[in-house]
């Protein structure tokens, strides 16, 4: 209105009137740069809120197994009870193996006898023919052999008989265009109280 003032007063109506109009155009354009920032404001709270969710559903699964008991069971005792599926040995452009596989729990594994998970990692030992080329750790996920799902309203759930993803890397120990196999050993494996 200021400058729309002072165009008045130097030029007349018809400056005053194109300043009012800039003026008019300006604080439109501010206003949708506004209501775009609330917009984008409003999504970062959003997911800030459900990744608070899921973190706390985490903290309260991950403070419950804090204190839970661990079997004795040695690690070749525990790794009987493990089935693995679709193993995959893919090799990279820079040679090294990476390894995918499933696994699930047969039977019902206890400790202490109380119903359990299993947890650690196994080693995936790579062949060549029947030359041993090197070996991956597959590292169970967070909660071990329990599978989690989120619900429809974001929170984790667990999924009982359904296995769980494990995958790790043997480095530069291939060679694009061999095929090679994989045995699953045991590496350091515990059964953890549910």
């Amino acid at each position: 209105m200021f400058m729309a003032g002072i165009a008045s007063g130097i030029g007349g109506t018809a400056p005053a009137l194109a300043s009012l109009s800039r003026t008019a155009q300006n604080n439109e354009a501010v206003r949708a740069q506004n209501q775009v920032a609330r917009d984008i404001n409003m999504a970062i709270f959003q997911a800030n809120m459900r990744g608070t969710t899921m973190a706390d559903e985490y903290e309260k699964t991950a403070s419950t197994l804090a204190v839970k008991l661990v079997s004795d069971a040695s690690s070749k005792k525990v790794f009987q009870y493990l089935k693995f599926n679709r193993v995959q040995a893919k090799v990279t452009a820079a040679g090294s193996i990476t390894v995918e596989a499933e696994a699930s729990v047969e039977g019902e594994v206890t400790a202490f006898d109380k119903p359990g998970f299993i947890d650690g990692y196994v080693i995936a030992e790579l062949y060549y023919g029947s030359k041993k080329v090197g070996e991956a750790k597959l590292v169970f996920p967070a909660f071990g052999s329990i599978n989690f799902e989120m619900n429809d309203k974001g929170y984790l759930r667990t999924n009982p008989g359904r296995s769980v993803k494990l995958e790790g890397i043997c480095l530069f120990c291939g060679k694009q265009g061999k095929t090679y196999t994989v045995k699953m050993a045991p590496g350091d494996l515990w059964i953890m109280e549910r």
